[in-house]
């Protein structure tokens, strides 16, 4: 049997080019940068401050989102949750793909770190902090990650 020649070639195709608007606040300032992967929102961080802004062509917008009390240290995106609410046995909040995490550090009093949930109203930047997922008196986060269940 001949052999036959065989050559597969793979292009990957670009979906996208997002050019940053003049309206996000300091966005070359940043910190930390989380994309979310649910919206065209990206969560970003200057000093205590934090940001969401909307990179949605046409549609661009930026929210400041307040002062968090000291120096923010990490934003993450729990891109292991769930797509759809859910509540596990072994912890006491809900946990969805929309989780974001943010890590703060103060002086006096240390490090902390809360969760958030980002709404998925495309019309507005919407985030709610769970009460159930607010931890103080930690050290300096600069980093995380989450083990498969």
């Amino acid at each position: 049997m001949p052999k036959i020649p065989f050559t597969a070639l793979a292009t990957p195709g670009k979906i996208g080019k997002y050019s940053v608007q003049s309206l996000a606040t300091d966005f070359s300032k940043a910190s930390h940068y989380a994309f979310s992967s649910e919206r065209t929102l990206v969560f970003y961080s200057v000093g205590s401050r934090l940001y969401a802004y909307d990179y949605n062509p046409g549609h661009e917008r930026v929210q400041d989102l307040g002062d968090w009390g000291g120096e923010i240290t990490m934003l993450k995106f729990n891109i292991q949750g769930c797509y759809e609410e859910s509540v596990r046995p072994w912890t006491a909040h809900k946990e969805t793909i929309n989780d974001l995490y943010i890590a703060t550090y103060n002086t006096p009093d240390g490090g902390r770190l809360r969760k958030l949930t980002v709404g998925i109203n495309p019309d507005v930047i919407e985030v709610t902090s769970d009460p159930k997922a607010d931890w103080t008196g930690l050290g300096k986060i600069v980093n995380m990650d989450w083990r498969n269940d």
